[in-house]
């Protein structure tokens, strides 16, 4: 015999689940070392970059998983800086650097763009290669440029290999390995 829970759906107690749960806005936290912005309950915290060599990146990092506020907060945060210190955003995005591929990318919008500087978006075609090594190239000469010009860089994205390998730095092809 069937009981009283044997009637309902099974699938209702999956959806029921998914809208329990919430991601939690990125929140503003002071350190002693920068200022980092970090998810309030995740562990894929904003740090302070650090290039391979070991010496300090002038920067700061929004990283987080899809949907969870990042341009937003990123963008909060260039509006409220900007009467004192200009902000830049880098783009640490596998797919917003290629061009025409607006659809699913979330890429910010030209009144986005022209409020705050971004860069590494919309520059290459999709027939171009990307690699973890190619966007640490930019991002370091990004990060450079922006340095110079005397704004700070906010790296902002959810391509989490990207952030991995410009903090920690890549291994070292084996010798006689070839790029395919």
């Amino acid at each position: 015999m069937r009981g009283p829970d044997a009637t309902a759906p099974r699938h209702r107690l999956a959806s029921d689940a998914r809208t329990h749960r919430r991601r939690s806005p990125p929140t503003l936290l002071r350190s002693p070392d920068a200022l980092v912005l970090r998810r309030a309950a995740a562990a894929d915290a904003a740090r302070v970059s650090r290039s391979a060599a070991g010496s300090a990146l002038a920067c700061l990092c929004i990283a987080g998983p899809t949907a969870s506020g990042k341009s937003r907060a990123a963008m909060a945060f260039a509006t409220g800086l900007a009467p004192t210190r200009a902000v830049e955003i880098v783009s640490v995005d596998s797919a917003q650097v290629y061009r025409g591929m607006d659809i699913g990318t979330a890429k910010p919008g030209a009144a986005e763009r022209a409020a705050v500087p971004h860069h590494l978006i919309d520059v290459l075609d999709p027939a171009e290669r990307y690699s973890a090594a190619r966007f640490v190239a930019d991002a370091g000469a990004a990060i450079e440029a922006i340095a110079a010009r005397g704004a700070l860089p906010l790296l902002v994205g959810g391509t989490m290999l990207y952030f991995k390998a410009l903090l920690e730095g890549l291994s070292a092809l084996p010798p006689g390995a070839s790029s395919r």
